[in-house]
């Protein structure tokens, strides 16, 4: 019988996973998801970034084991929190949580009586902490722009268009910039716009005749997983990175450009 080589996981030596038969459980895909946990220090980011309203004087589960086997319950398709009483002795997740037992329903329950509006805000930082920590991990060091071209009809005569053999029309064909590694960063182009006649008479029922050019603004953002906004312009090299939070957006003639920024949010 050929079987796959036995492999231990790093986060303890103890631990193997083999092909080999014996105790067979239908959760021992945790472990890799545990093995990813350890490799983002999982534990101890909640540790550091997540508070609660510790209001117990004795317990035997920490907030960070309780979140942490809330989320492997997930993961295995246990949503209900009555699965607690059930998995607190399952063979696989005591494996994982290395406790004798692991918390049971009414401590889950107690668990969400901590967390208050300060918890929820700290969890934007800890997500985002996950997504620093995976970029650790994968060693995105550099980052790579994916350049591809599309084609945008026009009528008309407009400004350095060109005909386009495969569409068999008249157009733009402008080179769109993709972050070919991860797609997180998102690319954008807005053009400038002029007005052949008429000039702020538009709000007034006067007739105008705007237009748009090719120069224009191009942007490059990523969402983030906490409220905090950081603005950079090429423009500005020397001005720096500009920070604020969607909680506190106020007026500082410090930001300069970035007040622009703020007042579309």
């Amino acid at each position: 019988m050929v079987t796959l080589q036995g492999t231990a996981v790093k986060f303890n030596n103890n631990l193997h996973t083999s092909h080999t038969g014996g105790r067979l459980s239908s959760d021992s895909g945790l472990l890799l998801v545990d093995e990813l946990m350890d490799a983002f220090h999982f534990e101890d980011l909640i540790k550091q970034l997540i508070t609660f309203k510790e209001n117990r004087r004795y317990w035997t589960h920490t907030n960070q084991k309780i979140l942490k086997k809330m989320v492997l319950q997930l993961i295995a398709g246990y949503k209900a929190d009555s699965s607690a009483d059930v998995l607190r002795h399952d063979p696989m997740l005591k494996t994982l949580s290395l406790e004798d037992a692991l918390a049971s329903q009414p401590s889950i329950s107690h668990f969400f009586d901590r967390v208050t509006e300060q918890t929820i805000d700290d969890f934007q930082v800890f997500n985002q902490a996950l997504i620093d920590q995976a970029r650790l991990v994968r060693n995105d060091t550099g980052m790579i722009i994916d350049l591809d071209s599309t084609h945008s009809d026009t009528f008309g005569r407009q400004e350095q268009t060109d005909y386009n053999a495969h569409s068999g029309t008249h157009g733009y064909h402008p080179i769109v910039a993709f972050d070919g590694l991860t797609g997180e960063n998102k690319s954008y182009f807005s053009p400038g716009r002029v007005n052949l006649i008429g000039e702020h008479i538009d709000y007034n029922g006067g007739n105008v005749l705007p237009c748009s050019i090719t120069q224009g603004t191009y942007g490059v953002a990523r969402k983030r997983a906490d409220k905090t906004i950081r603005c950079y312009s090429l423009n500005f090299p020397d001005f720096g990175p500009v920070e604020f939070n969607l909680d506190d957006i106020v007026y500082d003639k410090a930001d300069g450009w970035v007040e622009y920024v703020k007042g579309i949010i």
